[in-house]
């Protein structure tokens, strides 16, 4: 027992040893023969020292908490907390030594995935990171348990600031997202990689679908009338990678794309990095084909009439599929055992908007969300607009030194000035044979063209959005060098992207509008969907 000064005045200090005594005490009716001075002279065994030492010698909550047997005296307490901070450093050190994403916990490969991340999609974006929320307490032992989102690298005191602060620009989450499962992956792969310019083996073919069907949805899943009808969305997965949860066990997980503007097959063709994933972590692979696109037609052949595209929204697509998550346990085959908190979702350019959005809809149907390109913000009079612009330039630039700077100059001098008859003499063929009427479809087809083929710029020949050879974006810059940076060549560069095989006879100029009809080159995802949602 002793005493400590107080706002209020003088206090008494009593250990758990010694309220029991007085409560013995008490009970027997029997006067303390203590008194305060002799109290204050009371001893206590530390139980790391072993020393007996009086209470001044000890934090309140070591005698007011821990108790005989588990307190520790002040100097105890920092001599530990010195030897865990030292071991700290030298595992950080080691860590370091080993090189990113080899050494250290899981923590620290993370946080090295995400600084990494970060950096590069501040470099394409110019959207900085940003702390998302520091928690409670100090930033001490490791960080904390990670106040904000995720876990921090250690048992710290109070809460700290999760993972590395967080970060709160959406592209740079989604990318750290994607950079979470990778630093955690094995590094063994499922698809060895090829040789550059040689043709990728496609996911179809490595993991042919071992899961097919098609799910019922309501046209309106916001309406309850009786008279709502329903129609069929396709899926397709592979279950091969996945073993059968033990009796009482955790659910399987499940590896969910949220389909975008094409039938799902080709998006399933051309994700091979899921099923690597799906390899490493024994999950079930499952792709579901987006409304009105494919052959997801409420109407058939009639879905894209005016009044039946009203219900193609984004919120139904996003209700669609909440309930095939909801439907998971019913659908996929047993003995697997799926269930919403073990499905992760995932998605690539609009695809992975949609899986943001999922988990800010329905966060109770999904553990996370993987995006890739997602251009969640990408909204007019925001400037976003000339960050994508710049991006797609600097790819031209990389492939072909000064290439996408030339062809950017071109653009801005050439497109307030040409007019139909330049288009025409500089080599374009529009479908019909007649000049444009204006230059406005013209400069939207080429923009369209040239930076589509900067998100698609593979070291190998794909089929994805359109037949390319490896590296199209060299190529182009090569055909633009060869036919100089005026309209011949702007139109030689749109060209190694809608026409590389050759087989395109003229421009379809009028593709882009809703309800034009679809170009010769082939390759086209869902034109008449897409353009009325975009």
């Amino acid at each position: 027992m002793a005493k400590y000064h107080t706002s209020k005045g003088v206090s008494t200090l009593t250990c758990k040893s010694c309220t029991s005594k007085e409560e013995i005490a008490r009970q027997s009716a029997v006067p303390s023969s203590s008194t305060s001075s002799t109290s204050n002279d009371t001893l206590h065994e530390c139980s790391a020292c072993l020393k007996s030492l009086p209470a001044s010698s000890f934090k309140r909550n070591q005698l007011n908490n821990k108790g005989p047997g588990k307190q520790r005296c002040i100097q105890c307490v920092s001599s530990a907390l010195a030897e865990e901070e030292d071991a700290a450093a030298k595992k950080a050190s080691s860590a370091a030594s080993a090189g990113p994403l080899r050494g250290g916990t899981k923590g620290d490969k993370l946080r090295e995935a995400c600084k990494d991340v970060a950096a590069e999609a501040e470099l394409v974006t110019g959207l900085k990171p940003m702390v998302l929320g520091r928690g409670r307490g100090k930033w001490r032992r490791g960080g904390g348990r990670g106040g904000g989102r995720g876990r921090g690298g250690g048992r710290g005191r109070g809460r700290g600031g999760g993972v590395g602060g967080g970060l709160s620009s959406s592209l740079t989450v989604l990318c750290c997202a994607f950079a979470v499962l990778l630093a955690f992956a094995e590094p063994a792969r499922a698809i060895p990689p090829t040789p550059e310019g040689e043709p990728q083996p496609s996911a179809w073919d490595v993991y042919p679908p071992d899961i097919a069907g098609t799910f019922k949805v309501k046209l309106n899943p916001f309406s309850y009338l009786a008279s709502n009808p329903t129609f069929d969305l396709r899926y397709f997965g592979y279950s091969k990678f996945a073993s059968p949860p033990p009796p009482g066990g955790p659910p399987t997980p499940v590896f969910l794309y949220c389909g975008n503007e094409g039938p799902i097959e080709s998006f399933y063709n051309a994700s091979g990095g899921i099923f690597n994933l799906a390899h490493t972590h024994n999950a079930v692979v499952l792709f579901v084909e987006h409304r009105y696109y494919g052959s997801s037609l409420p109407f058939g052949p009639a879905s894209f009439s005016p009044a039946n595209l009203q219900h193609l929204t984004i919120p139904a697509a996003l209700s669609d599929y909440a309930s095939f998550i909801s439907s998971l346990p019913s659908l996929l085959p047993p003995p697997l055992n799926p269930a919403p908190s073990a499905t992760i979702l995932f998605g690539g350019s609009y695809g992975g908007m949609l899986s943001a959005w999922h988990r800010y809809s329905y966060p109770h149907l999904s553990a996370g969300s993987i995006s890739s390109g997602a251009p969640i913000d990408f909204y007019p009079n925001t400037g976003v607009q000339q960050r994508f612009y710049d991006a797609f330039v600097s790819t031209y630039d990389s492939a072909s030194p000064g290439c996408g700077s030339h062809l950017s100059d071109s653009i801005l001098s050439l497109r307030p000035l040409a007019t139909p008859s330049d288009l025409m003499s500089g080599g374009l063929l529009p479908c019909g044979g007649s000049r444009p009427q204006s230059t406005a479809a013209f400069w939207s087809y080429l923009l369209g063209a040239i930076s589509t083929m900067a998100c698609v710029d593979y070291p190998y020949p794909t089929g994805f959005i359109a037949d390319l050879p490896g590296n199209p974006v060299r190529g182009a810059c090569e055909g633009a060098v060869r036919e100089g940076m005026g309209i011949r060549g702007l139109i030689e560069v749109a060209n190694m992207y809608v026409n590389a095989t050759g087989g395109l006879e003229c421009w379809d100029l009028g593709a882009e509008l809703v309800g034009g009809g679809r170009g010769a080159a082939g390759g086209d995802l869902g034109v008449e969907s897409w353009n009325y949602q975009a």
